[in-house]
């Protein structure tokens, strides 16, 4: 960590956008990652390990920022492809109503705009089924959900800005337009350090400045973070408006 807090802004930002351009989800090789990840988890293949899991809203808006709209549009189609044929593989009956909720969106929103909002809801959605894979297979897991208001609207609000309120480096959220509470940058850096450390993710009053005491309780509930208060409960219901993917990801 006290190597990270002395990178530049400007060299955490170039970083940043090569990791979201260059991102690619694990494969399997036999070897190396001898099996489906989800099924390693459910199975208990990191029952000793405890983990922190966090979850964005809007983070997609960073990822448009750092690619262009030429390359995000096309990942976007990519990514909806997948889904489906995901879907048609596993969950056949599931596939139409997915469909007809994207449709019922384009009433307000343009086609684009439509398959946008359930990709995204899809990706939230998956992480919260890691976590619970984790939590299946024995691991103790924490789950942070990250819905602090951005500064700059077409940006969004999301891993930048949490990994700068972990590090303390308030350089690099205000290069992204977001002026964190300081409050709630300081009491997530505690809970970090507790975390790191092995203690309780507990914190008192006595250690906090505007903030009541917090206790981040374990899945399926999660720590969600807004702008000047943080609470411990149910998440799943506000990763998705759409029934038939809450079913999928939470059975």
């Amino acid at each position: 960590m006290a190597e990270l807090i002395k990178i530049p802004t400007e060299k955490l930002k170039e970083l940043t956008q090569k990791l979201a351009r260059d991102l690619s989800a694990p494969t399997i090789d036999g070897k190396f990652i001898p099996a489906d990840v989800y099924a390693a988890y459910s199975s208990g293949f990191v029952s000793d390990v405890e983990f922190i899991i966090g979850i964005s809203a809007d983070e997609r808006r960073i990822y448009r920022a750092y690619v262009g709209d030429e390359i995000y549009k096309d990942f976007i189609s990519k990514e909806m492809s997948i889904i489906f044929a995901y879907l048609d593989a596993n969950y056949p009956g599931e596939t139409q109503n997915v469909k007809n909720y994207i449709e019922e969106q384009k009433a307000t929103l343009t086609d684009f705009e439509a398959n946008e909002k359930v990709w995204a809801q899809y990706y939230a959605l998956s992480l919260y089924r890691c976590a619970k894979k984790l939590a299946d297979g024995g691991s103790k897991v924490h789950l942070l959900y990250w819905d602090v208001k951005p500064l700059i609207e077409n940006l969004g609000s999301g891993t930048v800005d949490v990994l700068a309120a972990f590090l303390g480096n308030s350089d690099a959220a205000q290069i992204y337009g977001n002026l964190l509470n300081q409050n709630i940058a300081e009491t997530l850096q505690n809970l970090f350090r507790k975390f790191e450390n092995g203690d309780k993710l507990q914190l008192f009053n006595n250690e906090l400045k505007g903030i009541g005491a917090v206790r981040w309780k374990e899945f399926p509930n999660a720590l969600i973070v807004s702008e000047k208060a943080f609470r411990c409960e149910p998440i799943a219901d506000k990763l998705s408006e759409i029934n038939s993917l809450l079913k999928i990801f939470t059975e």
